[in-house]
């Protein structure tokens, strides 16, 4: 799914060389109800030119468009991108299938959800090094942060989801620095003598 740029700011999903928020455990989905609610308000409520909005963008789709004098999906298909084009119809078998996935020949069950919590951390951490502090395999971290693009959290801190009952163990891997009186932000200067 295709979401753009301006979408990111606005809906405050981080992309950068250290992680990308579109493939976070939670935030996307949240992200995409409020994309989807606005482009409903924007669309007229029109639920179908919403949902080719979130594949390329409420200003390819919106009435009004120079190329687009149409107002409904179906009649604007033609003069969508391609990928569009079959996007919607993709959309809308999925939701036809996920309310009676028996009739369509699927059978799932449902998966245990792994138990986690959240840690909070300051500054940018070597993941490698925090997962052998509680014997943990850093594939087990990273599986539960697909958005981390790398072995090291943001520098500017934080927050991954960590097995369920690891988390302590866990913050006795993170470099803390007390603060000491004259302790300084500013680089040190070498003094003129």
């Amino acid at each position: 799914m295709a979401v753009h740029a301006l979408h990111r700011r606005l809906y405050g999903l981080a992309i950068n060389s250290i992680i990308d928020e579109r493939a976070h455990i939670e935030n996307p989905p949240h992200a995409a109800a409020r994309y989807l609610r606005n482009s409903l308000d924007e669309l007229g409520n029109d639920k179908l030119l919403a949902i080719a909005s979130y594949n390329c963008g409420i200003g390819n789709v919106k009435p009004g468009h120079p190329q687009m004098r149409l107002t409904d999906f179906w009649t604007l298909r033609p003069c969508l991108p391609k990928e569009t084009r079959n996007f919607v119809p993709s959309v809308l078998a999925s939701i036809e299938i996920g309310s009676n996935p028996a009739k369509y020949g699927f059978a799932y069950s449902e998966e245990q959800r792994v138990a986690m919590e959240d840690l909070y951390i300051p500054t940018s951490v070597n993941l490698q090094k925090l997962a052998s502090k509680a014997d943990l395999p850093l594939e087990d971290i990273l599986d539960l942060n697909p958005e981390l693009r790398g072995k090291y959290t943001p520098q500017s801190g934080y927050t991954i989801k960590v097995p369920e009952g690891t988390r302590d163990l866990l913050m006795q891997g993170i470099p803390v620095h007390v603060v000491q009186p004259g302790d300084s932000l500013s680089p040190s200067r070498p003094s003129s003598r």
